[in-house]
């Protein structure tokens, strides 16, 4: 999943505070501070003309199938049949739609209004995951909501399970946090999440400086605190093919790449996370594009540039990989919807 750093970078700020440790698995943030203080000054992504540089054509270019207004922010994701799902925000909805832009399924995710959707993704079996975002000062930050296929041959949905987050909360006080938030103007938030392709949630919660894993029913499997990566504020947070987590981080400008078993993997300096868009390669790895300087770059499982090139200008919002040769992008001010192939 992957959203706007335009719409989004205001209100997704935050003021953090140290939490303790709150379960066995607090051992996996303890390896990656230990590893980010002894590489702080790893340098940035090596530069471009040490790769292959990629050559992408675009092949097509269409409206985004939804109003401009009803989709800010603009939230999308691709499943496994390579349609695309698009947040519509305005009747906190998500609605699918093949590659001409017809539309399919119609799901209802909240009929409250309580706040935007952030995040969608999908599981291997094509189970559907939502997370909302609650724009007030109370508990809770959001919900998580996972929906089931009712059918193997018609896209049919119908919520299997659904969660507060964040379940692990520290003893600070929510007023005094919500005090201390009013006085920077920053709301209390939960801003990104990515499930895995087995099911599993994963909630950055940048307030209260922690990540939390669940399983698709529900049950709490991991708090891992990041009080000692202060400052820590992931913008974003994607799942690889094989269950790696790559996380954006703009108060510090980095990239970390985790893998399953609490070891950081890798982690790039000089990364304005908050400029740049991800999107999970559905063969492995991960595609990465800065907004600003236009680089776009393939990093294998492993964290490596395999291939890196420059795209054309765009005010670009989205990016999404629905296919190992194929590129979705999305325009935020033409609202167009721009797809490329690479041999």
């Amino acid at each position: 999943m992957t959203r706007s750093p335009y719409t989004l970078g205001a209100m997704l700020l935050a003021v953090f505070a140290a939490a303790p440790p709150l379960d066995a698995a607090t051992g996996f943030w303890d390896a990656v501070a230990a590893k980010v203080a002894a590489n702080s000054a790893t340098a940035g992504p090596p530069a471009e003309a040490e790769f292959p540089t990629g050559v992408w054509k675009r092949v097509a270019v269409q409206p985004i199938p939804i109003p401009a207004g009803d989709a800010q922010p603009l939230v999308a994701a691709v499943d496994g049949d390579a349609q695309l799902w698009i947040a519509c925000q305005t009747e906190c909805e998500v609605w699918s739609f093949d590659r001409r832009g017809r539309r399919g399924e119609r799901l209802k995710v909240d009929t409250s209004g309580k706040g935007p959707i952030v995040s969608i993704g999908f599981s291997r079996a094509g189970d559907l995951m939502v997370m909302q975002q609650r724009m007030q000062y109370t508990f809770p930050l959001g919900e998580v909501r996972w929906f089931t296929s009712r059918s193997s041959t018609r896209r049919a949905y119908s919520m299997s399970s659904r969660w507060l987050v964040p379940r692990s909360w520290p003893g600070e006080v929510l007023s005094q946090m919500a005090k201390l938030d009013r006085g920077t103007g920053v709301y209390l938030a939960v801003n990104c999440a990515g499930c895995s392709r087995k099911g599993t949630t994963y909630v950055a919660v940048p307030r209260l400086q922690l990540i939390e894993k669940y399983s698709q029913d529900a049950r709490l499997m991991g708090a891992y605190p990041l009080a000692s990566l202060q400052p820590f504020n992931p913008v974003w947070l994607i799942v690889t093919r094989t269950d790696d987590v790559v996380v954006g981080d703009s108060a510090q400008n980095r990239m970390v790449l985790l893998d399953q078993s609490a070891r950081i993997r890798g982690q790039w300096g000089n990364v304005p996370a908050g400029e740049w868009l991800a999107a999970a390669h559905p063969d492995g790895g991960w595609y990465t594009l800065d907004c600003v300087s236009l680089v776009l770059r393939q990093w294998d499982g492993e964290g490596n540039i395999v291939r890196a090139g420059t795209m054309p200008a765009g005010a670009w919002a989205a990016m999404l990989a629905p296919g190992s040769s194929t590129l979705w992008l999305f325009d935020a001010r033409t609202w167009t919807w721009h797809t490329y192939e690479t041999a």
